[in-house]
């Protein structure tokens, strides 16, 4: 579905470039026998220079929506990059489930899920934030979020280090006493 709302919203963005390249050569053609002739690409490129950005935006937000949705995938070769890129951020999170970070790994284990939700949600914030969306923004929003997500993986794989050395109880230990 991600894959499918990343190519709509690539789709759309052409179909804006191709309306406003058009329109624009509408415009100045129609004006070229006037005394506003002269000035007219220099107004319509102004007018509608915001709506140029946002539609180069859209464009590379559509394309990173089909990369995600293919990361995202639960089979081929998405799941399987996905898998290879966890399991180095864990193994690079190894080291440290016997440091000072132990404590809060055991909490970011415990809520991870919505972590990476508020996690996206910031990113959405940090790109629309002050109403200039530009392409820079864009990347620095995708860059924020992409360190996020690493750095609660690389916990998860401190939180996972320390889980697997001990032994792991289903019952209470007092469940054990019971026929004695």
């Amino acid at each position: 579905m991600t894959v499918i709302i990343g190519v709509a919203l690539a789709a759309n963005s052409l179909l804006l470039a191709l309306a406003l390249s058009i329109g624009r050569q509408l415009f100045v053609n129609h004006l070229a026998g006037t005394v506003f002739g002269p000035a007219s690409r220099v107004f319509y490129d102004q007018l509608l220079s915001y709506l140029e950005r946002g539609q180069q935006v859209l464009l590379v937000l559509g394309l990173l929506l089909v990369a995600v949705g293919w990361f995202t995938a639960r089979s081929g070769t998405g799941a399987a990059a996905r898998a290879t890129v966890a399991g180095g951020l864990e193994t690079v999170g190894t080291p440290l489930a016997d440091g000072p970070v132990a404590n809060t790994s055991t909490w970011v284990q415990g809520n991870s899920r919505w972590l990476r939700v508020a996690i996206g949600i910031l990113g959405v914030v940090v790109l629309l934030w002050g109403n200039d969306v530009s392409l820079a923004r864009l990347f620095w929003s995708v860059a924020l979020v992409a360190l996020l997500l690493a750095i609660v993986q690389v916990l998860l794989g401190a939180a996972v280090d320390r889980t697997r050395d001990r032994p792991r109880y289903n019952r209470r230990p007092c469940d054990g006493l019971a026929g004695i």
